[in-house]
């Protein structure tokens, strides 16, 4: 007979999920560790499932985005008191956002055991920007500047189509170089095989603008090299054409 204690979760079996390093690159994998203790009783795991989840701004709230889940489903048992260790890679998709700002991105890993209270576990990881929105920030820091702010945004008033329904906000102030009628930069990225980029520039005394409207001093482009020479000079063609 089942132990009805176990089924309600009561003395279950306990899941880990051991990250050698909690610094990942967006784009890349990183190997880990799930290690599951046994509980009181002998119990069936019907499988292991993990999720990758951030958080974004919508609207007056904020809305949390499974950015990618998978689940090993090979059934085994635990026994009471046994420990187990499975070996995992976790993905880590490009458009997963990076972690500035008030961003956060987490693992959530689950035992699903039936007739139980799923034991869960929670790992925050730091997120590195991939090669293109590297070099973009490196660009930009050549160039003069400084960055102020990041946010994970809703991608409902941009004119993106992310999988996740989020991009990121990075702004940006001119401290240095040739910029001086220069208040802000603001980009909107979304990253595709390279980084898709809505510019905004804001010169000084001008009221803030909305992403929401059309605006003569916005420039969407595409960058798809990590040649930050290359970069900069892009966006210094973006700056140029509105200061």
């Amino acid at each position: 007979m089942k132990n009805v204690l176990s089924s309600i979760g009561v003395g279950s079996a306990t899941v880990d999920t051991v990250f050698p390093t909690t610094t990942v690159v967006a784009g890349e994998s990183i190997d880990a560790t799930v290690e599951i203790e046994g509980g009181s009783s002998e119990q069936r795991v019907d499988g292991v499932y993990f999720a990758l989840v951030t958080r974004y701004r919508q609207n007056e709230g904020s809305s949390n985005a499974v950015v990618s889940e998978f689940q090993l489903t090979d059934e085994f048992t635990v026994e009471a008191g046994a420990h187990r260790t499975i070996p995992v890679t976790v993905e880590i998709p490009p458009e997963t956002p990076v972690t500035l700002g008030d961003t956060d991105v987490w693992v959530e890993t689950g035992l699903d055991i039936d007739w139980a209270l799923d034991p869960s576990d929670e790992d925050e990881l730091r997120v590195e920007p991939g090669p293109h929105l590297a070099a973009l920030h490196a660009a930009l820091t050549d160039l003069g500047f400084e960055r102020r702010s990041a946010e994970t945004i809703t991608a409902e008033y941009t004119p993106f189509d992310p999988p996740h329904g989020f991009v990121q906000q990075f702004e940006y102030r001119p401290v240095a170089g040739g910029y001086a009628g220069l208040d802000e930069l603001e980009l909107v990225c979304s990253p595709t095989d390279g980084l898709q980029v809505l510019a905004e520039v804001d010169r000084r005394g001008d009221p803030v603008t909305d992403w929401a409207r059309s605006d003569e001093r916005c420039s969407r482009f595409e960058i798809e090299t990590t040649d930050e020479n290359a970069i900069a000079e892009t966006v210094d063609d973006v700056i140029e054409r509105f200061v």
